[in-house]
């Protein structure tokens, strides 16, 4: 949710706030696989966010899952903004009686 509601040139930067450190932690992290480190660089975007700038207090901090077929591609964005023309399916829909 960081990168989505304040990157300076991604999301959904409602108060158009800016800092390129932070921009350059959530991009690193948007781009590492190992958990533990890709959690220590969104903590500290979220301290240049909450401490460091005050851009804005968050209130709470929510996570979200969604089950997809492998098949279906979706965005990396807020549920709330996903919508189905979205979703891209990459495998042709089973035909005859017996499909699931």
């Amino acid at each position: 949710m960081l990168r989505v509601l304040f990157h300076s040139r991604e999301g959904l930067n409602l108060i158009r706030w800016s800092n390129a450190e932070f921009d350059m932690l959530t991009e690193q992290a948007a781009r590492i696989a190992d958990r533990k480190q890709r959690i220590e660089l969104y903590r500290q975007a979220d301290r240049i966010l909450v401490a460091d700038a005050t851009a804005i207090m968050p209130l709470s901090y929510a996570q979200g899952r969604q089950l997809v077929k492998p098949y279906v591609e979706l965005p990396r964005i807020p549920p709330s903004l996903l919508r189905l023309k979205h979703a891209v399916v990459r495998r042709e829909p089973s035909v005859g009686p017996n499909a699931a």
